[in-house]
């Protein structure tokens, strides 16, 4: 045999064990960007993944007026609406009596037989009662009515700042499993790096350092990891403390529209104010003087019993002059009034304040999201270039590495980018005063 065919022997040789090695690294490592390139959609599946949470709990009732009520309930959010019900309702029945106050009974007993048996005996006895003044009774039902309207939107401003902590308690709950499943997922990739690099490294075609590095990359998704579901704990817990169990899913909300007038926090600061006033145009009417009528019922007889006359009368009664004091107090509920519409004008104003921040923050989320998505489809065509680089002989084990935590970055971060979108649907449903409502099919 000549020395060269020898020599082209050894380098049919070489060439035949590259392309094993680069074969190898490709059949073992084919099922890491595959399960990658699996991993990464499901990561930002978007609303579906920040809504579906898994557990123990999913018999549990989700529709978010039954957690608004189970919140109500566990707050006594409604107690305050419920004591101003009750006072339109004493008001109510006040005014469908007949007198405007209780009866007044009174008697007296006179005679002028001191120091002898003659002249006469007298008893005299009477119950009279207030009539109503001119508009009283009306003045007290319109009270009665905005008293109701007050704890209709008292109740409405409970119910609003429940949602609020309930929309914010659901959104960190699902962020927080969102960071758990891309974790997992992470996890699964960084084990089955490590068992593979193992497997090369044992048959001598990989480097100690690169297992070294697979094996930090490991510790490093298993503690991200761990503190995922460290955060998710936390957010069942809160989620329980406010509704005493966890929604197994929730519906996405979407954007809604309502007038700044229709906003609760408006519109209890508008009933505040028209039940100081027509508590003051009560208050007024009651300062006015009021007439008493009464029936009197006389009966004397003389000392010797000779002589006995009953007799009976009708008799009315009056103030000389207004009550000071009622005075005082209307002119003191019409500041009051004055200053509640204040109030509600200054309400309008942050409300408005509000709902441009919302928006802003909503279009802000949007974009972020839309970069982020961007940034992992191209963290995904990176990996890919990486691997075939890596695969070929042409980049180290290290850049593998990187570009494959580059990848996990990116697609946990587009995670986390789609519950921000959905958190600031929320938000900004919340700044419009608007309760979220349960999708009916």
């Amino acid at each position: 045999m000549s020395a060269g065919s020898t020599d082209r022997d050894q380098e049919t040789h070489l060439m035949n064990s590259q392309n094993y090695e680069r074969r190898r690294r490709k059949s073992v490592f084919a099922p890491l960007s595959l399960a990658f390139a699996v991993m990464t959609p499901l990561a930002v599946t978007g609303a579906a993944q920040a809504q579906e949470i898994s557990g123990a709990n999913e018999a549990m009732p989700t529709r978010w007026s039954t957690l608004l009520d189970a919140a109500v309930a566990r707050r006594a959010a409604d107690a305050d609406a419920v004591a101003l019900r009750g006072s339109a309702d004493a008001r109510r029945a006040l005014s469908a009596r007949r007198f405007a106050g209780p009866p007044e009974a009174d008697a007296s007993a006179r005679q002028d037989q001191i120091g002898s048996g003659t002249g006469y005996f007298e008893v005299e006895g009477g119950i009279s009662a207030a009539l109503w003044r001119r508009g009283e009774r009306e003045a007290l039902r319109g009270e009665a009515d905005a008293l109701a309207a007050r704890a209709g939107a008292e109740l409405d401003v409970a119910r609003l700042e429940l949602a609020g902590e309930l929309r914010t308690a659901w959104w960190e709950l699902a962020g927080a499993v969102a960071d758990v499943r891309v974790g997992l997922e992470q996890v699964e990739f960084a084990q089955t790096l490590v068992a593979n690099t193992k497997r090369l490294e044992a048959a001598g075609e990989q480097a100690r350092l690169d297992l070294l590095q697979a094996e930090a990359a490991l510790a490093m998704s298993e503690q991200d990891l761990a503190q995922a579901m460290g955060r998710e704990r936390q957010a069942r817990a809160q989620m329980t403390g406010l509704v005493g169990f966890v929604p197994a899913q929730l519906t996405a909300e979407t954007v809604g529209a309502a007038q700044i007038d229709d906003h609760p926090l408006v519109r209890v600061a508008l009933a505040e104010a028209d039940q100081l006033a027509r508590q003051a145009r009560f208050a007024r009417l009651k300062a006015e003087p009021a007439w008493r009528v009464g029936l009197d019922l006389r009966s004397e007889r003389d000392g010797r019993g000779l002589d006995t006359r009953t007799s009976t009368g009708l008799k009315l009664s009056r103030a000389l002059g207004r009550d000071p004091s009622a005075g005082a107090e209307a002119a003191s509920l019409e500041a009051e009034a004055t200053a509640a519409r204040s109030k509600a004008a200054a309400v309008r104003f942050s409300l408005e304040t509000l709902q441009e921040q919302a928006i802003a923050n909503l279009t802000a989320a949007r974009a972020s999201l839309k970069a982020q998505e961007a940034r992992r489809a191209i963290s995904i065509e990176a990996l890919a270039l990486t691997e075939r680089g890596w695969r070929e002989g042409e980049l180290p084990f290290l850049e593998l590495l990187r570009a494959r935590a580059a990848a996990s970055e990116a697609s946990l971060a587009a995670a986390q980018a789609r519950v921000a979108v959905e958190a600031a649907i929320s938000s900004f449903n919340q700044a419009q005063g608007l309760l979220p409502q349960d999708q009916t099919s």
